[in-house]
């Protein structure tokens, strides 16, 4: 705040509504800065009684000469109201002019209430909407896995699907014994190429036909 800047005993502040957001048992310290522009002179600190338990300067007339700093605490007494409001008083010249500006210590009710809602409610509700949509999404892919495989059975194509699969099967199990024979056409490394072939076309074509 600035003293006789604009005249004798002229008053001014840079914030008319100064803001401390604190909850009951908490405080904080801050410094009110006083600048004068004139002769060194006695200012006088106060507060309203509405503030009486929420301020306290550690020094309540300070002289200053030039540029001084106050230090203030601020706090909310445990069991405290939320919200407290109120004047914080600045007088220079003995008296003579007297100017203040607000303090609001603390959160208001609303904000209190949306916090609340905010951190509680919301985030269960989200939780139970994201675990009953896991398990619908789980019964949806079952149910369409199983429906994949009966359809591939129905049409008259499971005749055509066994015979199929018997006829590799029979290939796969010829090329074995093939492979465990002296008398095979191929070296072991690539009648083992081989079967690998085989055996992943015939798990292949089970995925693919089936599901």
């Amino acid at each position: 705040m600035h003293i006789n800047r604009l005249g004798v005993n002229s008053i001014e502040f840079d914030n008319d509504i100064v803001s401390i957001p604190l909850k009951p048992g908490d405080e904080h310290s801050f410094e009110i800065i006083l600048i004068n522009y004139g002769s060194p002179t006695y200012v006088h600190l106060s507060a309203d009684k509405s503030l009486e338990e929420n301020i306290t300067f550690l020094e309540e007339k300070p002289y200053v000469m030039h540029e001084e700093y106050v230090p203030v605490i601020a706090r909310i007494p445990p069991g405290g109201r939320l919200m407290n409001s109120g004047q914080i008083y600045v007088t220079v010249g003995y008296g003579s002019r007297k100017a203040g500006f607000r303090v609001d210590i603390g959160f208001s009710v609303s904000d209190e209430i949306y916090i609340v809602d905010d951190e509680d409610e919301p985030e269960f509700t989200g939780t139970h909407q994201r675990a009953t949509g896991m398990r619908s999404c789980s019964a949806m892919n079952l149910s369409g896995i199983y429906s994949s495989f009966v359809s591939g059975f129905s049409d008259g194509a499971f005749l055509k699907s066994v015979l199929i699969f018997s006829a590799v099967s029979v290939a796969f199990i010829l090329l074995y014994l093939l492979y465990q024979s002296d008398l095979g056409l191929l070296s072991p490394f690539y009648q083992a190429v081989f079967l690998s072939i085989v055996f992943t076309s015939i798990i292949s074509y089970v995925l693919i036909r089936f599901l």
